[in-house]
């Protein structure tokens, strides 16, 4: 991607049948250094079983900085993979993700989670319900 448009940007990672979209946007890039992606994701591609259509596809995209991803799509589109194979949740069968120019993962492996240098919380059940917000977020803190 080279540049940022006006407004926001829709790429469309091909998942066949399940038609999910990246949308991108963010501030124009100012910054010499900003060239360089903060994440890459090339031809990423996952299948959970043999005979099935894989979850991702041929999906790469580029986030810099400022700029802000959305993945959108219906349930069962890669969207939750896709966030899974950046944290190293998931091993790719095929393609490459870099974070800050450093490769994390191929279809040879990774690096683990704790090394990657990104946070996650897991839509379902990542809160404890009879916690505040702010005893949610310092639980992790005190280990």
């Amino acid at each position: 991607m080279s540049g940022v448009a006006a407004g926001p940007e829709v790429r469309r990672p091909r998942v066949p049948g399940h038609g999910c979209e990246c949308r991108m946007g963010g501030a124009p890039r100012t910054h010499a250094g900003d060239d360089m992606p903060l994440i890459r994701i090339e031809r990423l591609r996952k299948a959970y079983r043999a005979g099935l259509p894989p979850a991702v596809e041929d999906v790469s995209l580029e986030v810099r900085r400022g700029e802000i991803l959305v993945l959108l799509g219906p349930s069962g589109c890669g969207k939750t993979t896709l966030l899974r194979l950046l944290m190293g949740f998931e091993e790719p069968d095929a393609g490459r993700i870099e974070i800050g120019g450093r490769l994390v993962a191929d279809a040879g492996g990774g690096l683990p989670p704790e090394e990657r240098g990104l946070g996650f919380v897991f839509q379902d059940y990542a809160l404890f319900p009879h916690l505040t917000v702010a005893s949610n977020l310092a639980f992790g803190l005190h280990r």
